[in-house]
């Protein structure tokens, strides 16, 4: 009895501060008393209309990318910010959900915890962090606890909602991207009408006057030639080196626009070359080419007192003034080149003699062009010049592949020592000049050397006809291409997060279907336990020491709702 006349009081089963008898606790008659308690199924609702209009907002930002040069403040910045928020409250806004269902599941065996030990750990939110689901999985697996499927469904979601935020951010991200604007201009471009009115002497002049230059036509009109889009990489490594397939307009900069032009195709190669080949040879492929059009014009010069000699034949399928861009598909030109020419004494090799072969496809049409890498695609023929509407009579285009071999052949033939050594020089060989001798060089170039240079003199040629065509009075529709940043899906991150989101929702309605009950508070957490702890359950640490909860081993008896709550 104490000195104010107290009545003893009752602590955890003990009736005196003295007595170490233990007495079982009273059955608690405490009245529970059950709510509603919808805060927390309000903000997860509104929670999933967050989510649903961050999602739309993405993808309209990711739909507007390619269309905004300057795209709005909400497609820019707004994303942004709702992801940060969403990182950082999803699993928290989540959890707290949970906790409330928690809070009714506690009172029915199907949705209750199966032990005391997972009451506690449900009361601490085990399942909400990476450090509470290792420690509990640990924990079960050493001790064999067997938890709840709500425990395990409350893990699952929580495990879902810790992943999602970063695999949303992968998902959508800032990157580079070009928008299109549709626009007009005028460039230096290539007309069709403008070639009519060229004569077949005016291209050789100028195509084999830059061709002497030694330089590729590559080099010279880089800005006005486009590829075939599989090979965009050919003129960042092969500037030196003509295309065997190339389209031929103008300067359009960086847009992307259909223009006509010029397509030349094919190439120089050898296809016979030794000892055994002679005049006789070059004449039998001559033959093959059959019919009144084939021409052979032999031709041979010497240069120098040093012996330097080179003999050339040549023969091809077309005529002076023969260009008809309408048959150009069909029937390619080709023609035939022999050389022989004879080394300076004391030399690897005293001669050589090969034959070489090209056919060269040259068609006027109209092609897709892309300024940004320079190359083409859709390539359309179209007979944009027939020599029977030239504006000049006898004299309207020839063939590129003719002009090269009128115009080498024509020069052998001409026994002009300056123009002979021009011609070698372009050729590829090299012939060194002082005061009274002309010295050819120790080493000459090697027939792969001359086939390219000899397709380089037909692409001269082709370049030559184009730009004498030029003119920049037609407008032409066009798009242009300006880089901004924006957003843009990375597709197997958005399926993944998508994924993850639908089953976050699909599991959280689940146990807010099975768990969602009235409850005596809003939240299963430490007073709620030690309520049930005082009226329920002091048996469990009455005679129990002061530590942790994995060591005491009566928290491993199950809990039973219907006898305590």
């Amino acid at each position: 009895m104490s000195s104010h006349g107290e009545q003893p009081y009752s602590y955890l089963g003990h009736t005196n501060e003295n007595d170490d008898t233990f007495h079982p606790p009273r059955k608690n008659h405490s009245p529970l008393v059950l709510r509603s308690r919808p805060w927390s199924l309000v903000i997860i609702l509104l929670w999933m209309v967050y989510i649903g209009a961050l999602l739309c907002l993405l993808e309209y930002a990711v739909k507007r990318a390619p269309l905004d040069v300057h795209p709005s403040w909400y497609l820019r910045v707004l994303p942004g910010l709702l992801l940060t928020f969403f990182a950082q409250a999803h699993t928290a806004i989540t959890s707290m959900h949970l906790a409330r269902i928690a809070a009714s599941a506690v009172r029915f065996q199907s949705t209750a915890p199966r032990t005391w030990r997972e009451l506690f750990w449900t009361v601490n939110k085990a399942w909400a962090g990476p450090v509470g689901m290792a420690h509990t999985v640990k924990e079960a697996v050493i001790k064999r606890v067997r938890v709840s499927m709500t425990f395990f469904l409350f893990t699952t979601i929580c495990a879902i909602s810790l992943a999602t935020p970063s695999l949303l951010n992968c998902a959508y991200q800032i990157e580079t991207v070009p928008v299109i604007t549709p626009i007009s201009f005028s460039p230096t471009t290539f007309t069709s009408d403008l070639m009519e009115l060229i004569s077949a002497y005016l291209p050789e002049d100028i195509s084999m006057g830059s061709w002497g230059t030694g330089l590729s036509m590559t080099s010279l009109y880089n800005s006005s030639i486009f590829l075939p889009s599989s090979q965009p990489e050919f003129l960042a490594r092969n500037i030196d080196k003509d295309p065997e397939d190339f389209f031929f307009a103008g300067d359009i900069g960086s847009v992307n626009t259909t223009l006509p032009g010029l397509r030349l195709q094919g190439n120089c190669s050898t296809v016979e070359q030794g000892d055994n080949v002679n005049s006789a040879t070059i004449t039998s492929y001559c033959e093959t080419l059959g019919g009144p059009d084939a021409r052979r014009y032999p031709g041979s010069w010497k240069i120098g007192a040093w012996g330097f000699t080179m003999s050339m034949m040549g023969c091809t399928n077309t005529t002076f003034s023969g260009f008809d861009s309408g048959n150009s598909t069909t029937h390619p030109d080709v023609g035939f080149f022999y050389y022989n020419y004879t080394q300076m004494p004391g030399t690897d090799e005293s001669s050589r003699s090969f034959i070489i072969k090209c056919h060269a496809t040259v068609s006027t049409g109209n092609a897709s062009l892309y300024g940004d890498n320079k190359t083409f695609s859709s390539f359309k023929p179209a007979p944009l010049f027939n020599s029977s509407n030239s504006n000049l009579g006898g004299e309207p285009l020839s063939h590129p592949l003719y002009t090269v071999w009128d115009n080498l052949l024509r020069l052998t033939s001409s026994h002009d020592i300056s123009s002979e050594m021009s011609e070698a020089q372009m050729q590829g060989f090299r012939i060194l000049a002082d005061d009274s001798v002309w010295q050819p060089e120790d080493k000459f170039p090697s027939d792969q050397v001359i086939a390219q240079r000899l397709w380089s003199a037909i692409a001269h040629n082709t370049a030559g006809i184009a730009t004498l065509s030029w003119s920049s009075n037609a407008e032409y529709d066009a798009t242009t291409s300006t880089l901004v940043s924006a957003y843009v899906r990375i597709q197997p991150f958005a399926n993944i997060a998508h994924g993850l989101l639908g089953s976050w929702f699909a599991l959280l309605c689940f146990v807010s279907a099975i768990g969602y009950r009235r409850a005596f508070a809003s939240s299963l957490d430490g007073y709620v336990a030690a309520s049930i702890v005082a009226k329920g359950g002091r048996d469990l640490v009455v005679n129990q020491p002061y530590g942790p909860a994995d060591e005491n081993p009566l928290l491993m008896e199950r809990f039973v709702p219907e006898r305590l709550l």
